[in-house]
């Protein structure tokens, strides 16, 4: 039985260990993507936060990139997922 995660396995309950891997990546992908759009748009020159009283924000070009960015490391994440399900199988 070939088993395989991808973003569209998020959107189906199948199981709690399903879920768990999928809230997982997601966490994962959204640190690093953080991580890495604040050091791009400090690199650039680029507000990314816009920090205020009440709370803290991305700006819009800093949400753009964050967004690229997140959606790499999602896709990465669940190919090497795949890839190593691929080889224990």
């Amino acid at each position: 039985m070939k088993k395989q995660f991808d973003k569209e396995s998020t959107y189906k309950m199948l199981t709690p260990e399903h879920d768990k891997i999928n809230n997982t990546i997601l966490e994962q992908a959204s640190d690093t993507a953080e991580k890495l759009a604040e050091l791009e748009c400090k690199v650039n020159n680029i507000t990314f936060y816009i920090i205020t009283k009440d709370c803290t924000s991305y700006t819009d070009e800093g949400q753009d990139i964050f967004n690229v960015l997140y959606d790499e490391q999602v896709e990465e994440l669940y190919n090497l997922l795949n890839r190593q399900l691929n080889i224990i199988e």
